[in-house]
């Protein structure tokens, strides 16, 4: 339902958008997501200091060029 995708929608950008690590941590765990993507679009809609926390918890997947690919540990 439109309540539970603006509620997703919501907490995607959280991840991207805090440095809280330990919220993000939860939020991806919630979603059981095992990768995440960085690109240009990501880079230009939020802070460096904010998407580099994934690389404190996150090993990289796939680099090239302005696509960072991040797997769980």
């Amino acid at each position: 339902d439109l309540k539970s995708i603006y509620v997703r929608k919501k907490n995607v950008d959280f991840i991207y958008r805090s440095t809280d690590l330990k919220r993000t941590q939860m939020l991806l765990n919630g979603y059981n997501v095992s990768y995440v993507y960085v690109g240009r679009l990501e880079r230009s809609r939020y802070e460096s200091k904010s998407l580099e926390k994934f690389a404190t918890f996150m090993d990289i997947a796939f680099q090239h060029g302005d696509v960072t690919i991040y797997r769980v540990r």
